[in-house]
């Protein structure tokens, strides 16, 4: 009797145990995907990090903690308002290669803050951490899996992309301020592989320029300086600094906007305003540099994304044209001609007596020499055409009989 007691009771405790044992919770897999995708833009910190905030959600805190890193990463990647991933083609090129970048989060996160703020959300933990990402790194391996473009791709057979930086207006020339915000800009610039121009001083452009200029339908000063310059895009920069006392400290603050336009047509394509917080500090050069920060890391992706649908249709090119005294109205028509057997894209925006003003997208041409090699060919009108300045993107043409003759400006 005794012996059939151990034994049911050890059947006893062995079917317990089997019960436990099918009852304890299953290790969870590990995370590929962020659950949260609750992130948001905090501050650009340089040309290649920027610093933002991020939500996370799991069954545990270490789960949540590990959510808010891939909520970090799916940010960059694929949201807010400037996402390195910006059309469903990258996307979809992307996901075949989600596991090496989500799996990899440490080759991206610079640094991750201890927990900001935690809440308990029906069986899950929430948590709130900020996060310096290394989107140049980022950019890099995109880059190199093919999944977006680089710079030098995206102009491949029509030159690089040139970026001329001028003030918003003249006053700003001898600010010291402006000169520390455009230093952050060329480095973004150069950074993503653009070419710069920096306008370092005012001088008055070529009267034929201020012509065409008008003839767009442009007062800006600024706009015959960025024409004369040749580039495709250039970028306006307006700075605004405050100081006021607080609790017997000063305390300053600066913001920074930027504006870009293509200089062919004078179409903005991207604009944006930064801001620093209000500091206790002696001058406004390191809170400027801030707002810079802010401000060209939003421009860029902007820029960037209307330059991948723009350049499918060719690069733009403002051509101007001048007739020597005598032609004028003559090779009018023998001039549009010209253009249209030139470039498929072709625009004009005005005339005078002797000025021509048009713009050009051509789908083979690199540079103005390039696109002066067709129309010379093209045009059938009186008289011949002659260079009179050709800068990147800008072509200046004179139709004379000889290249000695004379141009009379009204």
């Amino acid at each position: 009797m005794k012996r059939i007691f151990w034994t049911t009771t050890l059947a006893s405790t062995m079917l317990g145990l089997l019960l436990l044992t099918g009852c304890a919770a299953k290790p969870l897999p590990p995370q590929k995907r962020a659950v949260s995708n609750q992130a948001q833009f905090l501050e650009s910190q340089s040309s290649t990090e920027v610093m933002v905030k991020a939500t996370g959600e799991g069954e545990t805190i270490a789960r949540a903690m590990r959510d808010s890193e891939l909520a970090a990463l799916w940010f960059v990647l694929m949201g807010g308002n400037n996402p390195l991933l910006q059309s469903e083609i990258e996307k979809s090129k992307f996901d075949t290669f989600a596991d090496d970048f989500y799996g990899n989060t440490n080759r991206y996160i610079v640094s991750g803050s201890d927990i900001k703020s935690k809440r308990i959300m029906g069986d899950k933990t929430v948590v709130e951490r900020v996060f310096v990402i290394n989107t140049g790194l980022i950019r890099e391996d995109l880059v190199t899996r093919n999944v977006i473009a680089s710079v030098e791709a995206l102009s491949e057979g029509l030159g690089a992309i040139t970026v001329t930086v001028l003030p918003k207006d003249a006053t700003l020339w001898s600010d010291t301020q402006y000169q520390a915000a455009v230093d952050v800009i060329s480095e973004y610039l150069q950074d993503r592989n653009f070419e710069v121009t920096v306008l370092k001083q005012a001088k008055e452009s070529n009267k034929i320029i201020q012509k065409a200029a008008l003839l767009s339908g442009v007062v800006d000063p600024m706009y015959s300086l960025a024409m004369e310059s040749g580039s495709d895009i250039y970028i306006s920069v307006n700075l605004d600094k405050t100081a006021r006392t607080v609790a017997g400290t000063e305390v300053k603050k600066a913001s920074v906007t930027l504006s870009a336009f293509y200089t062919a047509t004078a179409k903005q394509v991207g604009a944006s305003s930064g801001y620093s917080p209000e500091r206790a500090v002696s001058g406004y050069t390191s809170i400027t540099q801030e707002a810079t920060n802010d401000a060209i890391e939003k421009v860029l992706g902007q820029i960037q994304k209307s330059w991948k649908k723009e350049i499918e249709k060719g690069k733009l090119f403002k051509v101007v044209v001048t007739a020597a005294e005598g032609l004028g109205q003559s090779i009018d028509r023998a001039v549009y001609d010209a253009m249209r057997a030139s470039c498929k894209g072709v625009k004009r925006n005005g005339a005078s007596n002797q000025v021509f003003d048009y713009t050009l997208q051509c789908a083979d041409v690199a540079d103005a020499m390039g696109l002066l090699d067709k129309i010379e060919r093209n045009y059938a009108g009186a008289g011949k055409v002659f260079r009179e300045m050709d800068s990147g993107a800008l072509l200046v043409l004179k139709i004379a009989n000889s290249a000695d003759d004379e141009l009379v400006i009204e």
